[in-house]
């Protein structure tokens, strides 16, 4: 592994793709608080509010992303990873997190007594601090990922790959009322059964809402670049971060 290489890939994603779904968010946001000024239509503010859940559910996938493929360097490198992972990757390495393994093993970081010829013991203890911090965050983003079932997975699909958001939410089901507040919701289609059923996610088009997703868009992408900044100041101090079978 050219570790050169993979470090300079990982400075300019430290500070520029861990910023990147911030940027859309807030930008989107700040379109969200004219469409109220101006008094658009409800449609235009649903979809800009199924986008920022969008980026909110793609910013989360990008962290686990990450964390996978700094834990899977051994196969190829962090950045070949970080280009071939699979949703599938990101589950699993959520799933891992909820089953609450150590964050520090599942990343395959040497053991304190491992690295203590390379750092001293303030240089150790705040790597211990980061560590314990970084396990708490992504704890957090495991359950905000999972929530559901995956079910925010699919919607993430369903918004980017078609849009199927659907504001006459009654007219799928004939007979029946949507239980949900499907005037005000934005509605993401998931799916129709085989008796014709329909299944959908309700997004709350609210201010508190926006505020959430953005909260968690931010919180993915300066967890993303502590992570990126962890690999680098290890490597950086000469901590040997090769993976040996």
């Amino acid at each position: 592994m050219n570790w050169e290489v993979e470090i300079d890939a990982l400075r300019d994603i430290s500070f520029i793709a861990c910023e990147a779904h911030r940027i859309v968010a807030e930008g989107l946001w700040e379109w969200c608080r004219l469409a109220a000024d101006r008094h658009y239509g409800a449609h235009e503010q649903k979809v800009l509010t199924a986008k920022i859940a969008a980026e909110s559910i793609a910013a989360l996938e990008d962290l686990g992303a990450l964390a996978w493929s700094v834990s899977n360097r051994g196969n190829g490198g962090i950045i070949r990873n970080y280009l071939s992972y699979k949703p599938k990757n990101v589950d699993a390495f959520y799933k891992r997190v909820g089953r609450g393994e150590s964050l520090g093993d599942m990343l395959k970081l040497p053991r304190d007594d491992e690295i203590a010829h390379v750092l001293g013991e303030d240089d150790r203890e705040l790597l211990r601090q980061s560590l314990a911090e970084l396990q708490r965050v992504f704890e957090v983003a495991a359950k905000d990922y999972l929530e559901l079932d995956g079910k925010l997975v699919v919607t993430y699909n369903k918004i980017k790959h078609g849009f199927v958001v659907i504001h006459r939410l009654d007219k799928l089901v004939p007979g029946a009322k949507p239980p949900t507040n499907w005037e005000q919701d934005v509605n993401v289609l998931t799916g129709i059964r085989a008796n014709g059923s329909v299944l959908y996610t309700a997004l709350e088009r609210s201010a508190g809402m926006l505020e959430s997703l953005m909260a968690v868009i931010k919180m993915s992408g300066s967890t993303s670049r502590e992570l990126a900044s962890l690999v680098i100041y290890l490597f950086e101090h000469g901590v040997d971060l090769d993976v040996r079978p």
